[in-house]
C-alpha cells in the first residue's frame, strides 16, 4: 500500500491483516463482558468487568498502532463495541439494577505516562470530586464510594431502588 495516513491498512507484510486481528478480537470481547452486567450483581465482580472493558478499550487501539494492523473495520468496530458495552451496563441499571462506574484518581502515579506516552488523556478525579457528581436527590444508601487496593481507580456504585 502506498497510503501513509493513519488509516492505512498495511501491517508491514504483504496483504491486508484481515478481520481477525488481535485488536479487533479485543474490541469484540467487550460484547460478552457487557452481557455479564445482566447476570452479575456483586459490586466487586462488576468493578472487574468495568476494568476489563476499559483495559480492552485501551489495548485494542494501542496494539493496532504498534503492530500496524489498523483497519477500517477496526475503526468502526471499536466504537460499536464501546456502545454495546455501555448500553448493557445501563440496562442493568433498570429498577433494582446496579451501576458501577470508575474514574482514575488524580493521585495516579502513571498519569504522565498515560498522558504523554500512550496519549490516553483522562479527566482524573479524587473521591470527593467523583462524589460531587452524584445527584443530591439520591436516596440515602443508594450509592457508595470504593477504590481498589492501589487507590488509582475510584469506583462509585449506585443502586437504583425498586419503585412500588
Amino acid at each position: 500500500m502506498t497510503r501513509s495516513d493513519d488509516t492505512a491498512q498495511h501491517d508491514g507484510r504483504d496483504g491486508d491483516p484481515g478481520f481477525l486481528t488481535v485488536s479487533n478480537l479485543l474490541s469484540l470481547t467487550r460484547i460478552p463482558l457487557g452481557i455479564t452486567f445482566l447476570a452479575i450483581e456483586t459490586p466487586g465482580t462488576l468493578a472487574l468487568v468495568v476494568a476489563a472493558g476499559a483495559l480492552t478499550d485501551l489495548l485494542d487501539g494501542f496494539i493496532a498502532r504498534v503492530t500496524r494492523t489498523r483497519t477500517e473495520i477496526g475503526a468502526l468496530l471499536d466504537p460499536f463495541c464501546d456502545r454495546v458495552f455501555v448500553f448493557l451496563g445501563l440496562v442493568s441499571f433498570l429498577p433494582g439494577g446496579l451501576l458501577v462506574t470508575t474514574n482514575v484518581a488524580s493521585s495516579n502515579p502513571c498519569r504522565y505516562g498515560m498522558d504523554f506516552l500512550l496519549e490516553w488523556h483522562l479527566i482524573q478525579r479524587d473521591k470527593a470530586q467523583l462524589e460531587a457528581l452524584c445527584p443530591d436527590v439520591a436516596p440515602p444508601g443508594s450509592f457508595c464510594m470504593t477504590s481498589e487496593l492501589t487507590g488509582v481507580n475510584v469506583f462509585i456504585e449506585v443502586r437504583k431502588p425498586y419503585v412500588e
